[in-house]
């Protein structure tokens, strides 16, 4: 977990110090669809930072890097696809 010395400010500034997003009021539910946006595959928006920030951190990229001798390059074309696939095109009915 992210202590917050990993906040972002935007999120400083959104949630307070040691804010969450879901006590925040983020409103739950579906993620809105909006005009030429991909929508999350019926994810809440908490759900997808979840998902967001277990893929795209800074363990895994280590991890990719300096034990699997992955390039900088490899990482980030499969943060895409792992983003992509996990955060836009979920089966329906699916977890």
């Amino acid at each position: 977990m992210v202590g917050g010395e990993g906040r972002t400010e935007l999120h400083r500034r959104q949630f307070g110090e040691g804010g969450d997003e879901r006590e925040a009021g983020s409103g739950g539910g579906e993620a809105e669809h909006r005009d030429g946006q991909e929508d999350l595959a019926g994810l809440d928006v908490p759900t997808a930072v979840d998902i967001y920030a277990a893929l795209c951190n800074i363990d895994v990229y280590t991890t990719l890097r300096t034990e699997r001798l992955w390039s900088p390059d490899r990482i980030e074309h499969w943060w895409g696809e792992a983003l992509a696939r996990e955060l836009l095109s979920r089966p329906a009915g699916a977890p």
